[in-house]
């Protein structure tokens, strides 16, 4: 299934010591070494799982300040590049909400080079609003939605989920030190990705939730991702600018150029003069969308869906 390729799986250990022995029982022979990363967790989840579990293939790494999630997945993939000879980098929670029975199927896509890049999704069988908190779920779909705009990956359909593989090769070219060490962590590689026009697919996998407490602030979320988002849709148009043909490219810099215009009026309390602005940045923005869209639909190696998942490449 993995094409003899070595496997690592990189996990985030922040609070999981309830959960986190039944994750690694759970991991399959498959899998060559295990990267559990103990993100300065108050319960020291480290020392914790070096008292009580065995497995030869685990490592034990410890941040010394907390960094966030993406801080600690940092570090798992800096270790597993370090040490080299992995083709197939796995990531997984320790929190026990993913299953394990679907690392192979994940890190399979990536082997048979289907994919560079493969996440899981809760979305694509259509049972994640019964299982999912009703908050959860109608934030994930804003996300979703969101992300689509910010990493060009137009049928992506669940960003934030943290169970990806990834080729070690092609997590060798990309700038770790640039990705955001916290939450947002999976949604700004999927734009990291999306720049480099990545091919990506997403597989369906399944959740369990058994009341565990997430550290994720909705507030805090609320505020900060559609913020970041909109900051990686620049940086995305920016990039698609000088790829264009001249005539996309002044639409898109059109776009670009009146609709931060609109926002500094707005800011500095210019209301009629931003509202202006903003509907016909709004206007030019459609038709850089669409153009963008329409590219994406013509001339990506997006294709029906695969038995098991959907792929693409970003535009």
């Amino acid at each position: 299934m993995t094409e003899g390729q070595r496997i690592a799986v990189v996990i985030p250990c922040y609070r999981v010591c309830g959960q986190i022995l039944t994750v690694l029982q759970g991991i399959p022979p498959e899998v060559d070494a295990i990267i559990c990363v103990d993100d300065a967790c108050p319960d020291h989840s480290g020392d914790f799982i070096r008292q009580n579990c065995h497995d030869p293939r685990i490592t034990v790494l410890a941040n010394s300040r907390n960094q966030g999630v993406g801080g600690a997945m940092i570090t798992g993939y800096r270790h597993c590049l370090e040490q080299g000879g992995f083709g197939i980098i796995v990531k997984m929670d320790g929190d026990d909400q993913m299953d394990p029975g679907d690392l192979l199927h994940l890190a399979g896509m990536v082997a048979r080079g289907e994919a560079e890049y493969c996440k899981g999704s809760r979305f694509i069988q259509g049972d994640a609003r019964k299982k999912m908190p009703l908050v959860r779920y109608l934030g994930n779909r804003g996300l979703a939605l969101l992300s689509r705009f910010s990493s060009g990956y137009w049928d992506v359909t669940d960003p934030t989920c943290g169970y990806t593989a990834i080729s070690a090769a092609m997590l060798g070219t990309i700038n770790l030190d640039e990705i955001s060490r916290g939450y947002f962590f999976e949604s700004d590689i999927l734009c990291q990705l999306g720049l480099r026009g990545v091919r990506m697919a997403e597989l369906p996998t399944s959740t369990r939730y058994a009341g565990e407490t997430s550290h994720v602030s909705i507030i805090a979320a609320a505020i900060t991702f559609p913020m970041l988002h909109t900051l990686r849709f620049i940086r995305r148009m920016a990039a698609l600018i000088r790829k264009r043909p001249f005539s996309q490219g002044i639409l898109q810099t059109s776009a670009l150029l009146s609709g931060l215009t609109a926002m500094l009026l707005l800011l500095s309390a210019r209301f009629a003069l931003s509202a202006a602005i903003f509907i016909a940045a709004a206007a030019l923005m459609t038709g850089a969308l669409l153009l963008d869209w329409s590219d994406y639909r013509k001339n990506s190696e997006n294709r029906a869906p695969l038995r098991k998942g959907i792929t693409g490449r970003a535009h």
